[in-house]
């Protein structure tokens, strides 16, 4: 039996595939679409990345240092 988990099925319409290589596209499609779940819980479950604060401060030419030439 050859190894399906590296077979290229893009170029081939469903007629034309065994049983078992439509088994080992079903498989792929069922990890596919576990994994995307997976990845949108993991992003609901944590906090949101807390966004830093602006500062606005007043210009000061005494420390903001000489003027370059």
């Amino acid at each position: 039996m050859t190894d399906l988990r590296e077979a290229d099925f893009s170029g081939r319409p469903d007629e034309d595939m065994t049983p078992e290589e439509r088994q080992e596209l079903q498989r792929r499609f069922t990890a596919f679409t576990t994994a995307l779940k997976e990845q949108d819980l993991r992003r609901q479950a944590g906090p949101p990345a807390p966004k830093p604060k602006k500062t606005i401060s007043k210009w000061d030419p005494l420390t903001a240092g000489k003027r370059a030439k």
